[in-house]
């Protein structure tokens, strides 16, 4: 389970069976929303990806980062991003991965700059915390990814949602997910 084009496929069967589970007991979702991995799982159960068509996305994409192992880390940062922010001067490859909640963000980098990071924000008694990966995602490292998606995902051929459908990749339009959008989710 600690590798990534393992972990991520068994997430997604796990919040598909979840959600399934729920709408099996009568529990059904006014809308969906996720993010990274997760907007693969909820496209699908708004109804605008087949099963195969996610299990497609998410087995070409987890198996796609594998191949970054050893190029990145990532790091959870207990604060808003405009705390982390400045530091992009001094850090360059540092990039913002996810803003999880108003006061907790995810960092993506190489690994010395996750490392001096972290050192800095608990020398200061923030919890920060290094992700038990080696990549970093929603980062510049995976743009050597795109031409590999954008082919093999090319056949991604999704419908209109029936349960509405909020994107966390694109929030402000109504996108259309196919190959390119999958893309951007991971970018």
């Amino acid at each position: 389970l600690d590798r990534v084009d393992v972990i991520q496929p068994t997430l997604f069967a796990l919040m598909t069976a979840l959600a399934r589970t729920w709408q099996h007991h009568g529990i059904h979702p006014d809308a969906v929303i996720g993010h990274s991995q997760g907007e693969i799982a909820a496209a699908h159960i708004a109804g605008a990806l087949t099963l195969n068509q996610a299990a497609k996305i998410i087995a070409v994409r987890s198996k796609a980062l594998h191949t970054l192992t050893g190029t990145g880390a990532m790091a959870a940062i207990p604060l808003p991003p405009h705390h982390i922010t400045p530091h992009q001067h001094h850090h360059p490859d540092l990039h913002i991965a996810a803003h999880n909640s108003p006061h907790h963000t995810i960092i993506s980098a190489n690994p010395d700059t996750i490392d001096t990071l972290i050192t800095h924000y608990q020398q200061q008694g923030i919890n920060a915390r290094k992700l038990p990966v080696t990549y970093a995602s929603h980062h510049p490292h995976t743009e050597q990814l795109r031409d590999h998606l954008l082919t093999t995902l090319a056949d991604i051929t999704p419908t209109t949602p029936t349960i509405p459908f909020h994107s966390t990749t694109h929030p402000h339009t109504t996108p259309t997910l196919n190959n390119h959008y999958w893309y951007d989710n991971l970018r």
